[in-house]
């Protein structure tokens, strides 16, 4: 079974499955119309199996340039994303570029277009085109850190050694995704962004394709 839609947490999961692929014009349902058309397992709860995808070049929080508007017609968003595919074209085999240096490869060219599996279109939501990945606060924008949780931060990054091996940080060693990609929640990145769900009668697992991250929940 391969499902192809935008992954969001799993509190929205049974939601999604209701959502439009890219591409597809949302029609109007009667609640009853839906329901009927959730997939089911044998025991009647949704079933969210499959392989999914969050790729998309919506990012986390809204660009200043789009501040004013959550969401974005077809036309708008067809004329961005071709933007996006240009600007993204012009990396492959460049050493400097604003995405190479997001990724931290700036002067190097360490990452070429092969290796970038970022999305191609703005996430779509309720049949809309969204322009940030966050709903709420309604400006799109990681509320700000408080002090204390500054405090926190910088005390844990204190303790971050680089000495050995053994002391760089688990993402830097492969042995967790970068960017929450197994969350919560789990994010989009610059590849590596499907997820396979498996259910059984009392829990359903997630397989994150970045770094083989498994999270399970009863």
């Amino acid at each position: 079974m391969m499902s192809y839609r935008l992954f969001v947490p799993l509190v929205a999961l049974a939601v999604m499955l209701a959502a439009p692929l890219p591409g597809q014009t949302p029609k109007a349902a009667t609640p009853a119309a839906k329901a009927k058309g959730i997939p089911r397992t044998p025991d009647g709860h949704p079933d969210l199996q499959g392989i999914w995808t969050n790729a998309t070049i919506t990012p986390l929080e809204r660009p200043a340039a789009l501040a004013s508007k959550p969401t974005l017609t077809d036309a708008e968003a067809k004329a961005l994303e071709q933007k996006s595919a240009e600007e993204l074209a012009k990396v492959d085999g460049a050493s400097e570029a604003p995405l190479l240096a997001a990724a931290g490869s700036n002067g190097t060219g360490g990452y070429n277009v092969l290796f970038i599996d970022r999305g191609s279109e703005f996430a779509r939501v309720d049949g809309v085109k969204r322009t940030s990945l966050i709903v709420d606060p309604p400006d799109g924008k990681v509320p700000p850190t408080t002090p204390e949780a500054r405090q926190r931060a910088g005390a844990m990054f204190k303790g971050f050694r680089f000495d050995n091996v053994n002391d760089r940080p688990i993402s830097e060693r492969c042995l967790l995704g970068f960017g929450s990609t197994s969350g919560p929640p789990m994010l989009p990145v610059l590849y590596n962004n499907n997820y396979q769900i498996v259910q059984t009668s009392d829990h359903v697992m997630i397989l994150v394709e970045m770094v083989h991250d498994a999270a399970s929940s009863a």
